[in-house]
């Protein structure tokens, strides 16, 4: 989320408005969000239409797990692009991974 600055005037804007009374429902804790934030980072990955509407609206107000969710799904695809390196496709897939180097 980026909070949206006041206007020189000092009032709000309308977008830091609309932010201020976004509809977070269905509601989530951030302790909530953190159990459920693997799962859904890694179905994230398998299909980037995946909703979690919970998660979403969360997500949408928490800029703390929203910065979680983002190093975690870098941390990820990092991790999906070391595993495959120079290999080729004979490394394998997650399914079925390739042999282990050191």
């Amino acid at each position: 989320m980026n909070p949206t600055p006041p206007s020189e005037s000092g009032s709000l804007t309308p977008a830091a408005i609309g932010e201020l009374v976004l509809d977070t429902t269905p509601w989530l804790s951030c302790d909530e969000c953190f159990e459920r934030m693997d799962t859904h980072v890694e179905a994230l990955l398998r299909d980037p239409g995946h909703h979690d509407l919970a998660m979403d609206r969360h997500l949408q107000g928490c800029a703390a797990c929203q910065e979680e969710v983002q190093s975690l799904r870098a941390l990820l695809t990092s991790e999906g692009t070391a595993r495959r390196g120079d290999h080729g496709p004979e490394a394998g897939s997650a399914d079925q991974p390739g042999p282990l180097t050191r």
